[in-house]
């Protein structure tokens, strides 16, 4: 049987894990157990982010909207994350930022390229696999 989940939902449900990993990151300083915890919520919220675009082409409702919503809850999850993380006090604001500056740095010359003829590019040393792979470790061996 069929579930007739919107692509829609399941941007808003990798927005939904995001947070739950940013208030695992946000709280483990007094629980550290919660380091072992919020790297799957990271991974969770990959796994919806690349569900979405497949429910939306297999559902023949891909649109330049949904690339639009598509796109946003993933920028605000990196933020969210990044942020939190940067106060989580298990290391230096400074650097947390950064990452949440150059993820979405990077979104953007992507998302800018398409309109000029450019295919996006999702792979790469630091792309969104690789940065939640590096804050998995960081937050495991912590």
């Amino acid at each position: 049987m069929r579930a007739r989940i919107s692509a829609d939902a399941i941007s808003y449900l990798s927005l939904g894990a995001a947070a739950v990993a940013a208030l695992c990151f946000w709280q483990s300083a007094k629980f550290p157990a919660l380091l072992l915890i919020a790297p799957i919520f990271c991974y969770l919220r990959l796994w919806f982010n690349m569900l979405d675009g497949m429910v939306a082409l297999a559902s023949g409702k891909a649109s330049w909207r949904g690339e639009i919503l598509n796109d946003l809850p993933d920028r605000v999850s990196d933020v969210l994350i990044f942020t939190v993380v940067a106060h989580s006090g298990w290391m230096n604001p400074f650097f947390g930022y950064w990452a949440a500056i150059f993820a979405v740095l990077t979104a953007f010359v992507g998302f800018s390229g398409q309109p000029v003829g450019w295919q996006r590019a999702f792979s790469g040393i630091m792309a969104k696999p690789w940065l939640m792979s590096a804050l998995h470790f960081g937050a495991w061996t912590t």
